[in-house]
């Protein structure tokens, strides 16, 4: 393995990281709760591991994606799902191309609808 792709292979799980907090906040803001209040979090108990604790927050926000698109519509759902989904299977030159069109881009809308007194489609 060559130094250039251990970097390459360490941007990418930093990115892969960094999309999955981000969205953890969205569900947050969805729900307007924290996840380590909500009960799916709660059935791992914190331990002295930082690396298992995160596993168990990405677990748990996992199962709790499964009522964002009821609670909040597509769009916003859309953005959750790419956040800890779609971005793996996007090439590292164009994942940022691609957060625009599934993050950036449904959010924009949802922030119309609720602007605009409209309900998600």
């Amino acid at each position: 393995m060559t130094a250039s792709s251990t970097i390459s292979n360490s941007q990418k799980t930093n990115t892969s990281r960094s999309l999955e907090l981000l969205d953890i906040v969205l569900l947050e803001l969805c729900f307007g709760q924290l996840l380590e209040d909500n009960p799916r979090r709660k059935e791992w108990l914190p331990t002295e591991d930082e690396m298992s604790n995160y596993a168990f927050d990405v677990a748990a926000a996992r199962q709790w994606n499964v009522k964002v698109n009821e609670e909040a519509g597509p769009d916003f759902d859309e953005a959750i799902k790419w956040c800890f989904e779609g971005h793996r299977n996007s090439p590292p030159e164009s994942w940022r191309k691609e957060m625009f069109q599934h993050v950036i881009h449904p959010l924009e809308n949802c922030h119309k609808y609720l602007s605009e007194g409209r309900k998600a489609r």
